[in-house]
């Protein structure tokens, strides 16, 4: 009975990382989307089934029910057909009815870059965001005390008693400033060469992202980051490599379409390294607050451990357990209260206490004090049942929408943030995580708009265009003057 379920975890995690290979041979991008779903279903959902199956069950935290290999062999199934559905929708609305990719990648070597406002933008998001952590710190008593409380309670949210209108604007958006800093920092990354700061947009402004979000105690914000990067590096070789006279790089590339260059590659093991250390990290400390202490050595390989627990099928497993046998279906609650995460509570007094993946993880026992995977048919199968599994597709066609937008120059570099960030809490918590995506992101948008000047060679290049090459403005992009164009 278990071997079905078990060459289907197994052929399926097979499966997912040949698609994610073939997905980025065909779009010649570091990621997509759907290549970022297709990993962590198999890193969070397939690899850990089929081992689950073949093996034993994890023993998990008391709060969670016992697994049963018939339960995971039943999710696995489930989350096989999910895929389906979100694949079909993913692709009918990402499909781009001109068919020439390449014109359309063109556009960005045409961006006309406002140099003094994205300057004006770093200064203001970053001393906003940084104040507020300042804030933080003196509401805590000491810097010691704070850090103590956020490795404790890093998954409640800051609550501020506002004395007046400005303190109430000043901490509510204070968050939302470092997604602005970073997008602000990805622009610049990407034109460094053109206009002659290697050092200051390519490694210090880096770096000063990378400890913004350090502060977050978020570990997934510091891979999100430098996937984010390697990502827009991969982009300004394609767009060099199409427009040679675009001055994206120092010297000409070669490379061909689909490779990544050894910059790509290290940004990319950054990422995961980081992950692992700073989760690490965090675990070590946070086991002294909670008076069960263990080794930096025991936490460096739990954490990288959890590159593969299996969260993801824990957690669809615990629902597919519970719903609706002890709990009633939510019929749709869970997603409707996702709107009202933008709202603040203090103009909203009345706000529900709990909304999206807390309303299915609540009724299950699970606490507050953690954010446990629910993923896509997990809360849809906890609002509706077996009807909810073909409605992953609408989140397929959501992020199909977004992947066919994405070259569009005032979306690009927001995209290139987002998407890694989105989908990660997407698969995880589902509504919930692509609201607080879609909220941590939207003011990247405007600073997007306020600092990028599309040049009229967009126009001229539009991708119903042939898609040659035509001579590049030099005056409208600020690159007249830049050795690489006298090679």
């Amino acid at each position: 009975m278990i071997l079905v379920p078990i060459v289907v975890a197994t052929l399926a995690t097979i499966a997912t990382g040949l698609l994610a290979w073939w997905e980025h041979r065909r779009t010649g991008e570091l990621f997509t989307p759907w290549m970022l779903f297709l990993v962590y279903a198999a890193l969070d959902v397939f690899l850990p089934a089929a081992a689950f199956l073949l093996t034993n069950p994890p023993v998990l935290a008391e709060w969670l029910l016992p697994l049963q290999k018939d339960d995971i062999a039943t999710s696995t199934l489930v989350y096989v057909v999910s895929l389906l559905f979100f694949a079909a929708f993913y692709f009918f609305a990402s499909r781009d009815g001109s068919g020439d990719t390449d014109a359309a990648w063109g556009v960005l070597a045409d961006v006309k870059l406002k140099v003094g406002h994205v300057y004006t933008g770093l200064a203001f998001s970053g001393g906003w965001y940084v104040l507020h952590q300042v804030t933080l710190v003196n509401r805590s008593g000491s810097l010691d005390a704070y850090v103590a409380d956020k490795f404790r309670q890093r998954y409640q949210p800051d609550v501020f008693a506002s004395e007046n209108l400005a303190d109430f604007v000043f901490n509510q958006f204070a968050p939302a400033m470092l997604p602005v800093f970073v997008v602000l920092t990805g622009i610049l990354f990407f034109f460094r060469y053109r206009h002659g700061k290697r050092l200051l947009w390519g490694w210090v402004l880096p770096v000063v992202a990378w400890l913004l979000t350090v502060s977050t105690f978020y570990r997934g914000y510091q891979l999100n980051l430098f996937l984010s990067l390697a990502f827009i590096e991969t982009s300004r070789h394609r767009v060099e490599r199409l427009r040679p006279d675009a001055a994206l790089e120092r010297t000409q590339p070669t490379r061909p379409r689909g490779g990544l260059t050894g910059r790509t590659k290290a940004l990319a093991a950054v990422a995961v390294v980081l992950f692992v250390l700073y989760g690490a990290f965090r675990q070590y400390n946070s086991s002294f607050q909670y008076g069960r202490p263990v080794s930096f050595t025991s936490a460096l390989v739990d954490q990288g451990g959890e590159l593969v627990r299996g969260w993801g099928v824990i957690g669809l497993t615990s629902i597919l357990h519970v719903y609706p046998e002890d709990q009633e279906q939510l019929g749709g609650k869970s997603i409707a209260t996702t709107f009202f995460m933008p709202v603040p509570r203090p103009l909203w007094p009345g706000k529900p206490e709990r909304y999206g993946a807390e309303e299915v993880t609540r009724r299950m026992g699970w606490p507050i004090t953690t954010q446990s995977a629910i993923s896509m048919p997990g809360e849809l199968y906890a609002n509706f049942g077996l009807l909810g599994i073909p409605m992953v597709g609408g989140f397929g066609m959501i992020f199909g929408v977004i992947y066919r937008r994405r070259l569009r120059p005032r979306l690009f570099f927001v995209y290139a943030f987002f998407v890694p960030h989105s989908v990660l809490l997407t698969h995880w918590m589902s509504s919930t995580g692509f609201m607080t995506s879609v909220t941590q992101y939207s003011l990247g948008v405007g600073a997007a708009v306020l600092v990028i000047a599309p040049n009229d060679a967009r126009r001229a290049r539009s991708p119903k265009s042939d898609g040659r090459p035509r001579e590049l403005d030099r005056s409208a992009t600020g690159a007249g003057a830049h050795p690489s164009l006298l090679r």
